[in-house]
């Protein structure tokens, strides 16, 4: 289950101002990795989801709050072989626009590197619509600093 919390800092004490959880009922695997607050105070956590009652497998999940816990929207990734996917690294550019980067089992490529774009601007992805992917084919295992990737690979999709 990924579980979310917002805090808030009162001075002197610190009280707690909603959480969330959020899974698929009977699938395992769901675990949160990564959170980032826009500049409108949007939560945006990303992690990955279970999607198979019998058998270990995940989709990269990116899930948007409001301020107040409501949730804006929820988008998944979804690799090519259909097996597991992960996230390694979430960030956001100056114009709000998110990008999770991670890993993903290609097609006769192993473990490949993927980034995805979600674009703040563009109506369709107020839905959490992805809006680009870029996948480096078989080299994700080379990388030691992911996160230093994302912010690389945000320049390069912008």
């Amino acid at each position: 289950m990924l579980l979310v919390a917002k805090y808030v800092d009162n001075g002197a004490t610190v009280s707690l101002k909603w959480t969330r959880t959020f899974g698929k009922t009977g699938r395992p695997g769901s675990l949160g990795t990564d959170v980032a607050v826009d500049d409108d105070g949007n939560v945006i956590v990303s992690g990955v989801v279970g999607t198979s009652p019998s058998v270990r497998k995940t989709d990269i999940v990116v899930i948007k709050y409001s301020p107040a816990g409501v949730r804006r929207w929820r988008a998944y990734y979804n690799g090519p072989a259909d097996r597991d996917d992960s996230v390694s690294g979430l960030g956001l550019d100056r114009s709000g626009n998110g990008y999770v980067s991670g890993s993903s089992r290609g097609v006769g490529t192993g473990l490949d590197f993927v980034t995805v774009k979600f674009r703040r601007s563009l109506p369709q992805c107020a839905r959490g619509r992805r809006s680009r992917v870029r996948r480096r084919r078989g080299v994700q295992r080379r990388f030691k600093d992911r996160r230093g990737l994302v912010q690389a690979e945000a320049l390069m999709l912008s």
